[in-house]
């Protein structure tokens, strides 16, 4: 699932865990996954708009230059 998407956006390095690939990986408790209710920020440049939303449930990430 996330090679294709990253392929599609032209990221040819993610996607995959394979020697030489740039990859972040995530533990989800699944009985624990929640979303919360999106928040309005106004906090980009120029005071422009972005929507957020947060998550429980992820245990730990993992990222790259974390991994053996």
């Amino acid at each position: 699932m996330t090679a294709v998407s990253a392929d599609l956006c032209g990221l040819r390095d993610r996607g995959q865990l394979t020697p030489g690939y740039k990859a972040d990986l995530n533990i989800i408790d699944y009985d624990r996954l929640e979303l919360h209710k999106p928040t309005v920020s106004y906090d980009l440049p120029a005071g422009g708009r972005r929507l957020s939303q947060r998550a429980s449930g992820y245990r730990y990430t993992f990222h790259e230059r974390q991994l053996p």
